[in-house]
């Protein structure tokens, strides 16, 4: 009888070891240190944080737009006159970040006095470019501010 008690308590305790290992690999898949959260975060990041952006000129017809997790830009023209005064142009299709995790929100761009150009901001590190729009494509520029 002792037998049958102490073999039926090694399963019982056994059973319940598997469990707990069983739960804590399964807590373990979340921890802050996990590929899986970090990814999950940065997925709930970017729904947050939208990746595109249209800012304003003060010319009423143009805007930039703006990939907030590549820094890149361009110049968005609209019209009521007909389709050969809408456009859209690039100013600089350079990334300025690679790997792979773009965070969407990274750059953004403030206005300066000068109604032409803008000053674009990586929010991470702290780099900064002079962006310069213009109808005239020599004029058009994305210049890194050291």
């Amino acid at each position: 009888m002792k037998k049958i008690i102490g073999l039926l308590f090694a399963v019982l305790f056994s059973a319940g070891l598997y469990a707990q290992e069983k739960q804590e690999s399964q807590d373990s898949m979340y921890t802050k240190d996990s590929l899986l959260f970090q990814y999950l975060e940065t997925y709930r990041r970017q729904l947050r944080e939208p990746c595109y952006e249209l800012y304003p000129t003060e010319n009423m017809w143009t805007f930039l737009k703006l990939n907030t997790a590549t820094g890149q830009i361009w110049q968005v023209q609209y019209s009521v006159k007909g389709s050969d005064y809408r456009y859209e142009t690039v100013l600089s299709t350079t990334q300025r970040v690679f790997g792979d995790t773009l965070i969407c929100g990274r750059f953004e761009l403030h206005k300066t006095q000068n109604m032409y150009n803008f000053i674009m901001l990586d929010k991470i590190d702290g780099r900064c470019w002079q962006v310069q729009w213009s109808q005239d494509r020599d004029n058009r520029a994305v210049i890194r501010i050291y």
